[in-house]
């Protein structure tokens, strides 16, 4: 099958490359070009546009930043694509609402969808060690394993399309909660002179510890934010996400309304393009 990869960023560029060394033809774009550039050297064709990735392929894979970047990429004003016969796998992280709109219109215009949210970082993007949430029926899961597997050696079907969606804002939301309240017992032992090896000793040794904690110890503790794994920028639209979602079902948000704030002070410093854990840095009070 002839591939179309958009969104070649922080995330998207290490997942083409592992559909390139799988041996896949795959067609590249990006709006900032020289973030799909190198992928010519791997054997990608650089389209000029959207549209030309789009049309260029049979499957087009899309992990751009939000909802609108998706429906920028399909449903442009002018000159849109043609979704006869193609099939989108979205892989970017969006609400369940968003994911049915963008599969009603996809088919309305003769062409299929799958979701397929991923869950991991750089590092497992590169090793093709990411967790792959598949919302589609079963005939797709099977269909498109071969490209599914690329980015995770075991995709896991959550359900129909909007399930996977959901799976994932459930996930993210610990991503935003455990970074915030870690960052707060953190900052307050800092606060008080306590020895951090003497906290990590015993929160390592109770239930409450989890391996999130020790992986971003030390961006924390140092308030090292550089070369980020996941902007703060995008974990803020998350969580905005994730607000919306509980309100919808009838549950309480004052949780993440709280670290949401936090999120927006953090943009407010200018620091969209940080590392998500400059929370810490936000609650410990710098401006």
């Amino acid at each position: 099958m002839k591939l179309g990869f958009i969104g070649t960023g922080l995330m998207g560029r290490p997942m083409a490359t592992r559909l390139l060394q799988a041996g896949h033809e795959v067609t590249v774009y990006n709006r900032t070009k020289d973030k799909a550039r190198p992928l010519q050297a791997l054997g990608a064709k650089l389209a000029s546009s959207s549209r030309e990735a789009v049309e260029a392929s049979t499957v087009v894979v899309l992990m751009v930043a939000d909802y609108p970047a998706c429906q920028a990429v399909l449903f442009p004003a002018t000159d849109p694509p043609d979704l006869e016969g193609r099939t989108i796998i979205q892989m970017g992280t969006i609400s369940p609402h968003q994911s049915l709109e963008l599969m009603a219109s996809v088919r309305e215009r003769g062409g299929d969808y799958l979701e397929a949210p991923v869950l991991g970082s750089v590092a497992e993007a590169e090793k093709g060690e990411l967790v792959v949430l598949v919302g589609s029926n079963e005939a797709q899961f099977d269909r498109f394993q071969p490209v599914l597997q690329c980015f995770s050696p075991r995709p896991i079907h959550v359900g129909a399309v909007g399930q996977a969606a959901a799976f994932k804002l459930a996930l993210n939301q610990l991503i935003a909660s455990l970074t915030a309240g870690f960052a707060f017992s953190l900052n307050l032992i800092r606060k008080r002179n306590i020895s951090l090896d003497l906290f990590m000793d015993v929160l390592r040794r109770s239930s409450l510890y989890a391996y999130h904690f020790d992986k971003k110890l030390s961006r924390l503790w140092n308030e090292d934010y550089s070369n980020p794994t996941f902007p703060l920028r995008l974990l803020y639209k998350d969580v905005g996400l994730m607000i919306e979602e509980g309100k919808e079902l009838g549950l309480e948000t004052d949780s993440l309304d709280g670290i949401f704030r936090l999120l927006e002070k953090g943009l407010n410093l200018g620091w969209a393009e940080e590392d998500y854990t400059a929370i810490g840095s936000i609650i410990l009070g710098k401006k």
